[in-house]
């Protein structure tokens, strides 16, 4: 390798990049608004433009590693479709990006990258089928299965986020009605601290008003997704994290209660195995960087 490999982790909210040489030392870290980067209009062409500038910055780069929070194609060339990225439905990013900017670019979900990275950094076993779940904007799931990512026959397989929920009226972002992302996801928390916290900054929600019913349903429904993926698979080891298991104040242990109150008696609750994600900016951007080329030894 003679040149640097960059990591992006686009998110709904924030853009993440960072980059690494053959060392391995993650630089060049920066997080920015994701809008100011990817706006309503003409995405794919920005993100070009901007990445193009960071390639300037670092001189030799020889592969770029992206996570998009979207469902993609199953040779990950394509995004099929992404809720809370406006304008790249059907793009085909990761093609459009190499002819552009004239090196190699690797994309995949972004929460296979940071199940990929919390995996090396917990050190949890790669044998048998490892799930990620990451509470942010939406509900992110990962599936690991023999340590490579599970994306079933058309590569899309784990979307927790988007499984019905029986009786759900909300319209989600995907287009569907009543996915469980309308009810235990980051934009759900906005509209519950819109409603009944207007004068409370979403930061501050659950360290002021932890015990209200309404953050008190909220945890509970965030349970129900996580022990229904555990319960469905039966997996080695679950991760939890994201933004919002995060948030100051957030009852960690009130969920691991919930969730262990909906796992099916005797198995798969008594061998369930759940870790906390330590849930660091510079993640999403390790596991980029891992995707093109360059494996980060985790702390």
């Amino acid at each position: 390798m003679s040149g640097y490999r960059i990591g992006v982790d686009i998110g709904g909210t924030n853009l993440r990049i960072g980059a690494a040489g053959a060392d391995g030392a993650l630089t060049h870290f920066r997080k920015l608004p994701r809008a100011q980067v990817l706006p309503g209009d003409a995405p794919c062409e920005r993100l070009g433009t901007f990445l193009a500038d960071c390639i300037a910055a670092l001189g030799a780069v020889d592969a770029i590693g992206i996570g998009v929070p979207a469902t993609v194609s199953a040779d990950r060339r394509t995004i099929l479709q992404a809720p809370n990225l406006p304008g790249l439905d059907g793009v085909a990013l990761a093609d459009a990006l190499e002819a552009q900017l004239g090196i190699p670019v690797r994309m995949e979900r972004d929460v296979n990258l940071l199940l990929a990275h919390d995996m090396d950094a917990m050190q949890l076993p790669r044998a048998g089928l490892c799930a990620g779940i990451y509470f942010g904007t939406g509900i992110g799931n990962a599936l690991m299965l023999d340590g490579r990512p599970y994306g079933g026959r058309s590569g899309v397989a784990g979307e927790l986020g988007h499984l019905p929920v029986i009786g759900g009226t909300a319209v989600c972002g995907c287009g569907n009605v009543g996915c469980t992302e309308c009810y235990a996801s980051g934009r759900a928390l906005e509209r519950i601290g819109a409603e009944s916290f207007p004068d409370t900054p979403i930061a501050e929600l659950f360290a002021r008003h932890g015990d209200a019913p309404e953050l008190v349903r909220f945890v509970d429904d965030m349970a129900c997704v996580a022990a229904a993926e555990i319960n469905l698979l039966d997996p080695e080891a679950t991760v939890i994290g994201g933004g919002v298991p995060s948030m100051a104040g957030f009852p960690y242990d009130r969920l691991m209660e919930r969730i262990a109150a909906r796992l099916r008696k005797p198995l798969p609750a008594a061998n369930c195995a759940i870790y906390r994600s330590v849930d660091r900016p510079e993640n999403g951007v390790l596991g980029g960087i891992r995707l093109a080329g360059v494996r980060i030894d985790c702390e």
